[in-house]
Parts: C-alpha cells; sequence; structure tokens
C-alpha cells in the first residue's frame, strides 16, 4: 500500500518507513559516515596546519640566512671603514711634513679629527648561516633565594643543557648553574607553593628542580611571551627525545588510525595519530618562536652597527675635509 509519499509502506528505500534502518543500517549507517568524515576533516586541518608550519619556519631559515649574508655585507664595511682611517693616517703624516718643510727631525703629527675604527662590540644572534644552530635564550628573570625567599635580579643565559646566571649581563662571573637535562619544570600558578613551601605571588613562575635533588629554584619572567619561550626553551632540554619526535613524524607516512603514540603528556584527542600530529604542531611553534627571537636580535644588532657606521662615514668625512683644507694653505 503506498503512503503519503507515493511509496509502498515496506520499501526499503524510504528514509520515512518505520522499517529503515533496521534492515540496512539505515541512520546508523549515516551517522557512523558522518564520524568517519569527521574524523578526515580533523586529520585534514592537522595536516594543514603542520604544513603550514613547516612552511613558515622554512620562510624563518630563509630570513635568517639572509640576515646572516647581510652581517657579512656589513662586516665588510666595517673593515673598508678602518682601511679608510689607516690611509687617511698616512695622509695626516705626509700633510704634516708639507706643513712643516725645514723641521730638524720628527715632528708630531697632527692628526685630522678623532680617530675610531667601526664598532665592534656587538655580538651576533648566536646562530650558524643555514639554521643549523638552536637558539638559546638568555635574558633578565627574577630568581628566588631558597633560605630568605626574597627576589633577586639575575641574568641567564642558556648554554645547550644548562642554564649559566650572572648578578647581570656584563657579569663574567657565573654565581650559579641550572643542569636541565632529566630535571624537573614545575608551572606555578599565582599562589601556588614550591618545593621550598614559599608561596608564589607572582604571575609567570616555574621552578626548577634538578636531578637528584628534591628542592628546586623559582624563576619569575616579566614577558609572558618571555616566560613562554624560556618554558619552551627548558622542556626542550630536559627531554630532548620528545622534542626529537616531530622529526620522525614528518619522515613517515602518517595514516589514520596510525598506532604511533604521543610523547605530550596532557588532553589529546583520543587518537595516537592525531596527538602526534598536535605535538608536532606544538613543537613547530616553539622553534617558530626560537627564530622569532633570532631574527629580532640579528635585525637589532645590525641596527646598531649601521648606526655606528653611519656616525664612522661621517666622522671620515670631516677628516677628509680637513684635510683637504690643509692642502689648500700650503699651497
Amino acid at each position: 500500500m503506498a503512503d503519503v509519499w507515493g511509496v509502498d509502506d515496506d520499501d526499503e528505500g524510504n528514509p520515512f518507513d518505520d522499517d529503515y534502518g533496521s534492515s540496512n543500517g539505515g541512520y546508523d549507517d549515516f551517522r557512523g559516515q558522518d564520524q568517519q568524515q569527521q574524523t578526515r576533516s580533523t586529520d585534514d586541518y592537522l595536516r594543514e596546519a603542520v604544513g603550514n608550519l613547516v612552511e613558515t619556519e622554512e620562510l624563518g631559515q630563509e630570513g635568517l640566512a639572509h640576515l646572516a649574508g647581510q652581517r657579512e655585507v656589513l662586516d665588510n664595511i666595517r673593515n673598508n671603514v678602518s682601511r679608510m682611517d689607516n690611509t687617511l693616517d698616512v695622509a695626516d703624516r705626509k700633510i704634516t711634513e708639507m706643513e712643516h718643510p725645514w723641521a730638524i727631525g720628527p715632528v708630531r703629527t697632527k692628526a685630522s679629527g678623532d680617530r675610531r675604527a667601526a664598532t665592534g662590540d656587538v655580538g651576533s644572534a648566536g646562530y650558524a648561516a643555514g639554521g643549523g644552530q638552536e637558539f638559546m635564550m638568555e635574558g633578565v628573570v627574577l630568581k628566588r633565594g631558597r633560605m630568605f625567599k626574597t627576589w633577586n635580579k639575575r641574568y641567564f643565559r642558556q648554554n645547550g643543557d644548562h642554564i649559566d646566571y650572572f648578578n647581570n649581563k656584563n657579569d663574567s662571573k657565573i654565581r650559579g648553574q641550572f643542569i636541565l637535562k632529566d630535571a624537573t619544570l614545575n608551572i606555578l600558578s599565582y599562589g601556588e607553593r614550591d618545593s621550598n613551601g614559599a608561596e608564589t605571588n607572582k604571575d609567570n613562575c616555574f621552578e626548577i628542580i634538578q636531578k637528584g635533588e628534591r628542592k628546586g629554584d623559582t624563576i619569575h619572567v616579566e614577558s609572558t611571551t618571555d616566560y613562554n619561550s624560556w618554558v619552551s626553551a627548558i622542556r626542550r632540554k630536559i627531554n630532548p627525545e620528545r622534542h626529537k619526535s616531530h622529526a620522525a613524524y614528518e619522515g613517515s607516512n602518517y595514516q589514520p588510525g596510525s598506532s604511533a603514540g604521543s610523547n605530550r603528556g596532557g588532553v589529546g584527542f583520543g587518537n595516537a595519530g592525531q596527538d602526534a600530529m598536535l605535538d608536532t604542531i606544538i613543537d613547530k611553534l616553539d622553534d617558530i618562536d626560537g627564530i622569532s627571537r633570532m631574527m629580532g636580535s640579528e635585525v637589532e644588532d645590525q641596527t646598531r652597527i649601521i648606526e655606528s657606521l653611519t656616525k664612522d662615514m661621517d666622522r671620515i668625512d670631516n677628516r677628509v675635509e680637513q684635510n683637504k683644507n690643509r692642502v689648500q694653505r700650503i699651497k
């Protein structure tokens, strides 16, 4: 018997039939297909995110390579400025001799203005051309003492898998050191107590407990951006094998439902393959943050060099003009 839709009630192709879904899967099939499509979409989004981050990292490495080439150009200019100074020194001596043709014995050379070599105390950003070297964090933080629980300003400088700290940036005496390998990093929320029982009265705090120790040191970083970068850099050295896991993912032919597990703790998608891609995304963001900092540091250094070279060229121009006037007077 036909229903209002013009088909028999027992038509299996009628989605409004009471029996639909009991004989050929029906709604269960639709729901399963929808879930499968959703899973594929999540995988696609994650793959796309990884691809975009890989491309961003490559662009950053290209930028570092260009900056390295630019620094070589600046170094050549700085060397040429020094050579120009040497040439003007010779001109100073010759012009002085011309100004005192009847002098008996040596005559003190009259300098044509100040002579200063181009600035050479501007450090590089600490990376190898081509991006082979990893960025190392450094900067001013507050370190809380274990005994008196007071906050002291210290300059932290990461060197591989350890952090040296000083009273200030220009201090050569190391006041202490943290060995990061196999250490414990505790993220401390405001009001939370550290391993020494002291309450954390600041945001952006973390604690480093070195291997074999029960008590640690609490660190405060003023900038949230710097805080996140410090945490990422320390985690990378505490467990370097986990950080290398994204390279293994990139070189594999990942398929949805892969049994490759995530090495990162915390909440994930519940799918081992998707969690592995999520780890890769987090690691890539850490890498890009380091590249960004390298580029920023290098740009600042080169800006200072350019400013110094500009002043040096003005100074050399003045020396040339003075020597020109001296020669004119001799005539």
